[in-house]
């Protein structure tokens, strides 16, 4: 699939190059309010980067297709200014439509100036989801007579054990037709009329689109009075150290060895995925699969046991799973269906292999790293090779020569050893196990993809580096200079960053904040620095509730500030208490109780003593 998501990112500008922009007489330049619709189809092509990366291929074109609707709204003309306001949507709309055609999802091809394409189109949700609850619901929804389930969409899209009852864009040739037609179907629940049949062939040879927010939710809930049966969100529960059966140690692999072919993707069959811990929490079209402390009370157990009432037993066409196995999983309900991963939203995939990098050598998980950023560069930037440079403490990766990353790894180093300095580091041991990355920009719009295309985000315009911290792919990222060199204090606030958050479960806003602190001791004179000490006034001023920042309830460039000025303006002074803290953690002691033994408090104990500080007047 990585391959394939490669495609997204083959430019569109030859297209550009072959179709000239329209003229429109009397069109003008952008205004402020076209160029917010520009950054709101970027947003929305932004969601559908993100929607695909999820597997949620109908949602990504769904987002596309918003997209395009609003670019189509806008007074475009051929002039520099349009064609300039428009390349980035144009080429990433052109990215999105070629990887979402090998999905078979269609965005329609556009030029500026013409009008949205349309079609006569029949809502899945408003007229379909209706005709099918009302005529097949008894028999179909309310159960699966026939080993035929259409409990969701996703069910009804995966079809019968014979195959699936509808090709997109076939009516004549799809089997449910077929059915209505010759009277075969439905049985007992109310004639077919002829308008009903006639708005279900339009909508397969439209595409037999989903037009509803999830495809595992019940078609009944998506009908007026109709009630949802999907399961609601279920908090999760961290596991104990201690605990005997834990999730990514031993039940994710039995889940990936068994079940992930079938309910691996985001809506796999009758809607129950195991793409995620929290998508196995929330179930699918049969409702929840775990009653969490109850194992006989579990679906997912009765499934495997082949004592559930619906369908068949688990896993589908294999020998059953042994009894000991079965009976480890019943052991991990028992103990409350806890998590022991890095992320509930992480694939299962990712989920296991953080587990397992824990019992990796230095060498090993540094091997595995180099591999992991290879495949992100090519998903990031296909068409730029990559060269990469390495010590034993930093890889570095990016598009420049290797002699420009070799100074950057120098200086990585430089900073490495100040910061061992700073956070009293054990000298025997790496700063990160495995090495972090630094992936190395010389063009913002270049470091800007990584934004859109890895994290499902629009960077701030202002930055110039930022850092992202998993137990599995711990990386930062650095925008050169003008000259082509990297500025000392952006490389020490990534390689901060990561550290602090390699820590244990360090909130965000602390490590970052120290990350930013780090920056201007290295740095004071960095224009960032003395833009952040400028902004914290302006910040504050807007708050009634300056703590927001804690819990991450501010945009992030807001948030970052407040972090920064928190850490370097009251943790660290004096710098003991803040080292004190630092060392604690090194020690393995939660952030929590490290903090408060420290401090004599919690964070948000401090905020007062914190802003009257950095105001010239107190704050309540």
């Amino acid at each position: 699939m990585r391959e394939t998501r490669s495609l997204w990112l083959r430019s569109l500008l030859a297209a550009c190059l072959l179709f000239g922009i329209p003229s429109l007489v009397g069109a003008a330049p952008p205004t402020a309010k076209d160029r917010a619709e520009i950054r709101r189809a970027e947003a929305a092509i932004a969601k559908a980067g993100n929607f695909y990366r999820g597997a949620k291929y109908r949602e990504s074109g769904e987002a596309a297709r918003a997209a395009l609707d609003i670019l189509a709204a806008l007074p475009v003309d051929d002039s520099p200014t349009w064609k300039t306001a428009l390349a980035t949507p144009l080429k990433q709309l052109g990215r999105a439509r070629e990887l979402l055609a090998a999905q078979e999802v269609t965005v329609p091809d556009w030029k500026p100036g013409e009008s949205a394409p349309t079609g006569d189109t029949v809502s899945f949700v408003r007229e379909v989801a209706p005709i099918l609850v009302a005529k097949c619901g008894g028999c179909h929804i309310n159960r699966s007579q026939g080993e035929f389930s259409m409990a969701n969409f996703a069910a009804l899209e995966k079809g019968s054990s014979s195959g699936v009852v509808f090709m997109a864009g076939d009516a004549a040739g799809s089997r449910m037709i077929e059915l209505v037609e010759s009277g075969d179907m439905p049985r007992g629940e109310g004639e077919v009329t002829k308008a009903e049949l006639e708005k279900l062939k339009r909508w397969i040879a439209g595409g037999a689109k989903f037009d509803g927010d999830d495809p595992s939710a019940s078609l009944a809930s998506l009908v007026p009075g109709g009630q949802p049966d999907r399961a609601p969100n279920v908090p999760v529960v961290m596991a104990d150290p201690d605990d005997e059966v834990q999730f990514a140690r031993d039940v994710a692999p039995i889940l990936q060895q068994h079940c992930l072919e079938c309910h691996g993707q985001q809506n796999g069959g009758n809607g129950f995925s195991l793409a995620t811990f929290d998508r196995l929490l929330q179930g699918g079209g049969n409702g929840p699969p775990v009653v969490v402390a109850k194992p006989a009370e579990s679906l997912l157990i009765k499934k495997l046991r082949g004592t559930a009432t619906l369908g068949a037993r688990m896993p589908q066409g294999r020998d059953p799973l042994p009894e000991e196995t079965i009976a480890k999983i019943e052991k991990w309900i028992e103990l409350g269906a806890k998590f022991d991963g890095f992320a509930a939203n992480a694939s299962l995939e990712d989920t296991i292999a953080q587990r397992a990098a824990g019992g990796l050598t230095h060498e090993e998980l540094a091997k595995q790293r180099l591999e992991r950023a290879e495949k992100t560069w090519r998903l990031i930037l296909p068409d730029t090779p990559a060269n990469h440079v390495a010590s034993d403490e930093v890889l570095v990766v990016g598009g420049a020569s290797p002699e420009i990353l070799s100074a950057v790894k120098t200086m990585a180093d430089e900073q490495i050893v100040k910061l061992r300095k700073m956070f009293k580091t054990p000298a025997a041991q790496p700063l990160i196990k495995g090495r972090m990355t630094l992936f190395v920009f010389d063009k913002r719009y270049d470091y800007g993809e990584i934004g859109t295309m890895l994290e499902g985000r629009e960077l701030p315009a202002t930055w110039r580096g930022h850092w992202m911290y998993n137990p599995l792919d711990p990386y930062g990222c650095v925008l050169l200079e003008k000259d082509g060199t990297a500025a000392p204090g952006v490389v020490a606030q990534q390689i901060a960053g990561v550290y602090v958050a390699s820590l244990g479960k360090v909130p965000r806003w602390f490590a970052e904040g120290s990350a930013r602190a780090v920056a201007a001791r290295i740095d004071p004179r960095d224009s960032r620095v003395q833009g952040w000490d400028r902004q914290v006034a302006e910040v504050l001023d807007s708050l009634e509730r300056p703590e927001g920042f804690l819990a991450g309830a501010l945009a992030p460039e807001e948030g970052d500030v407040l972090s920064y000025s928190f850490v370097s303006k009251l943790l660290m002074a004096p710098a003991s208490r803040y080292v004190g803290v630092i060392g604690a953690l090194q020690s393995g002691a939660p952030f929590g109780e490290a903090f408060a033994k420290i401090y004599g408090g919690e964070p948000t104990d401090l905020i007062d003593p914190w802003t009257t500080r950095v105001t010239p007047r107190k704050r309540k």
